[in-house]
């Protein structure tokens, strides 16, 4: 929903001052805080009424029709992921309470949740109620607080020839890899590869140290630890997992200049070892311990030769909006130019986004589909990675691990949060206070996906 004109807010307390007197005003300025919380607050930074936009190019597409909340489709015995592409209107709850849609087929099901006051084109996910049921099957719809268009398409991207036998999961920062891809990583051989130490905002290491560059430095290396011991709870060896130690929020500083080492925003340190004494592994680029653009590439290029995955897991560089997450994944691209090992597939992901912070919609545990988009984002594959209650309570626990996703949240964000569940009904998660406990922890895991070859 749109954020409400600062007058309408000014003009509550003002009516009910002249319609109750001046004892009112406290009262409906309280009144006002509360329904702007409630209702007005989410970060939405898009109008929720315009389509998204995606160019799904390479699936099988076909016209389905709901009809009295039910559809019939025919499920391929491939491993796919399959998207429907509808229109999706909000109720008039809808502008107030979240919209969603909860999806059933053989006693399994899915909740796939939009922004408030959602009209448009959107996407849902039913992957895990159609993948290890090939043939005829019955979806059956509840709908609360919108509606859906009765004639879609049904998207199906075939992912048999994806090859996760061996990964490479790059992580510009501790927690990264968890966030997107802890389900897809714990089943397999996966190697992590974390590019930064994750130093800065050294502030939430100041009862540490009061010198807020020793607590840089440390928090650093609480991280780099955290990037290598936590993958050992999704099933990886500790010598399956690497950091680099560049420096946070510097990768962009270090492409434009790939011969210039760069050094920490936060401490004095300019040496990428600082940050790599837990490492098994060694690379080319310890010998000298330089923050450069070119040390990068040529470290993911020594382990892209070492590892020889079969895909590499790595942010959207056009749908992620973090920087480090950016450069990570053309550092990746450059590293990829260079090296006579070439994988399959890049399994993309996107964890921040500059249209809004709310994406994945609704509460832990429900459905993630593609987030929002409004320039026409060409896609050539998607991959939907079903995870089971165990699995997502497990990537719950690989979060709560991570020293910085346990930093506590701003008072202001506590009392919104317990607003919203009280008047909306929107649930808070028992896991931990940060966003990601939420948006993270879904019933699936969603990537797109890029042929290398």
């Amino acid at each position: 929903m749109h954020k409400i004109p600062k007058y309408i807010l000014i003009t509550i307390p003002i009516l009910f001052m002249f319609a109750f007197g001046l004892s009112a005003l406290i009262p409906s300025i309280f009144i006002a805080w509360l329904v702007y919380q409630s209702f007005f607050s989410d970060h939405i930074l898009y109008n929720p009424k315009k389509n998204y936009q995606y160019n799904l190019q390479s699936s099988r597409k076909k016209t389905i029709v709901i009809q009295d909340n039910t559809i019939l489709l025919e499920a391929s015995s491939k491993q796919s992921t399959y998207i429907i592409e509808a229109n999706v209107t909000s109720s008039f709850s809808g502008n107030f309470l979240d919209p969603y849609i909860t999806i059933t087929s053989q006693g399994n099901e899915v909740k796939q949740y939009f922004e408030r006051s959602v009209s448009g084109k959107r996407y849902l996910n039913i992957s895990s109620l159609c993948n290890d049921h090939g043939g005829s099957l019955t979806l059956n719809l509840k709908i609360s607080h919108c509606t859906i268009s009765s004639s879609c398409i049904l998207h199906t991207f075939d992912n048999s020839r994806i090859s996760i036998d061996k990964l490479m999961v790059i992580a510009p920062h501790a927690d990264d890899a968890e966030i997107a891809a802890y389900g897809l990583y714990s089943r397999t051989n996966s190697h992590i590869i974390t590019l930064t130490a994750g130093e800065i905002e050294p502030e939430t290491f100041k009862h540490f140290s009061n010198d807020l560059e020793k607590a840089s430095k440390l928090k650093g290396l609480v991280r780099a630890w955290d990037s290598l011991a936590v993958p050992l709870w999704g099933n990886q060896p500790y010598t399956n997992s690497i950091q680099l130690g560049y420096f946070c929020k510097q990768l962009a500083k270090m492409h434009d200049s790939p011969d210039l080492p760069v050094q920490s925003l936060t401490s004095p340190i300019n040496d990428t070892r600082t940050f790599r004494i837990f490492n098994t592994k060694t690379l080319t680029s310890d010998q000298d311990g330089k923050s450069t653009w070119k040390n990068l590439v040529q470290d993911l290029a020594d382990l892209i030769e070492q590892i020889k995955p079969t895909s590499i897991v790595t942010p959207h560089d056009q749908i992620d909006a973090h920087s480090d997450h950016i450069f990570a994944t053309r550092a990746l691209k450059e590293a990829l130019s260079k090296t006579k090992h070439q994988p399959d597939h890049l399994l993309l992901y996107a964890n921040h986004l500059t249209t809004t912070d709310m994406h994945p919609y609704g509460p832990a545990h429900s459905n993630a589909s593609l987030p929002p988009s409004f320039e026409m984002t060409k896609v050539n594959s998607l991959f939907s990675v079903p995870l089971d209650k165990k699995v997502q309570t497990d990537k719950a626990i690989s979060l709560e691990m991570m020293h910085d996703l346990r930093r506590p949240i701003k008072f202001k964000k506590k009392i919104r949060a317990i607003i919203q569940s009280l008047i909306i009904n929107r649930k808070i998660t028992s896991y931990g206070a940060d966003p990601y406990f939420r948006k993270a922890v879904r019933s699936n895991e969603l990537f797109f996906v890029e042929p290398i070859k």
